[in-house]
């Protein structure tokens, strides 16, 4: 089983009573299921990177189309976006907290 963990809260893990209850709660999930894949990411801790218009249209048309050349910026993000679509594919259960 695959769970994806996404921490969506701004607050410092001590200052954030759902963080400490989610934290408690993978880590006795852990203890009883080791098994068990959790995949967690942070959006404040690891921003994304912006999402603009330009690599959108990287990520729905072929690179040169309408005159747009990626940069290596659009591409990084292009490749962050497609792992973080995989992960959330591939995840069971979803838990954003």
């Amino acid at each position: 089983m695959k769970i994806l963990h996404v921490i969506a809260d701004p607050l410092a893990p001590d200052n954030a009573v759902n963080k400490r209850v989610a934290r408690a709660f993978f880590n006795t999930l852990n203890e009883i299921a080791p098994e068990i894949d959790v995949h967690t990411y942070d959006l404040y801790a690891a921003p994304p990177p912006f999402i603009n218009s330009p690599i959108i249209q990287f990520l729905w048309y072929p690179p040169g189309a309408g005159g747009f050349e990626p940069t290596p910026e659009d591409h990084s993000a292009s490749q962050f976006i497609r792992e973080q679509c995989a992960r959330l594919v591939a995840a069971d259960i979803l838990v954003l907290t």
